[in-house]
């Protein structure tokens, strides 16, 4: 998949089944750091309303989760460590003519100041992180109706 900004070409994975086995689970633990810790006031503020809702409910042991959860929103926060923004950065193939092929943390840091030197905005990141999730998610009902022929 091709996404342009102004005149250039950011090329990313199509679906992450596409991935090689280690940048594909990079890109899971992205997510999963984004989907359950977060790193925005936003979820900062739903992890302290949730805390809340389970204190008044008498769970305190997942009220206790939660508060810890948000302090780990808060340190991501703090050290600018976007998971999302990590995750979209190992589906990126290459940038103009500039191949990307390493995964660790700087590599992908490298990509991610090349897409804000080249003017890719967050929600253009965004929605293509979520298109190609998209086409993933069909990949795999598509590979499991063939598998048990349902």
């Amino acid at each position: 998949m091709i996404v342009e900004i102004r005149c250039h070409k950011i090329e990313v994975f199509d679906n992450i089944q596409d991935m090689g086995i280690l940048r594909f689970q990079k890109f899971n633990k992205y997510q999963m750091m984004a989907n359950e810790v977060g790193h925005t006031f936003d979820d900062y503020d739903a992890r302290t309303t949730k805390a809340l809702s389970f204190l008044e409910k008498g769970m305190v042991s997942e009220a206790i989760q939660e508060i810890s959860n948000r302090r780990l929103t808060v340190f991501n926060a703090y050290n600018e460590n976007m998971p999302k923004g990590r995750a979209f950065a190992v589906m990126v193939k290459r940038i103009d003519d500039k191949y990307y092929k390493g995964i660790n943390p700087d590599d992908l840091d490298e990509v991610l100041v090349h897409l804000e030197r080249i003017g890719l905005g967050h929600i253009k990141s965004m929605e293509t992180l979520t298109q190609v999730k998209k086409k993933s998610k069909w990949n795999w009902k598509y590979i499991f109706q063939k598998i048990f022929k349902i």
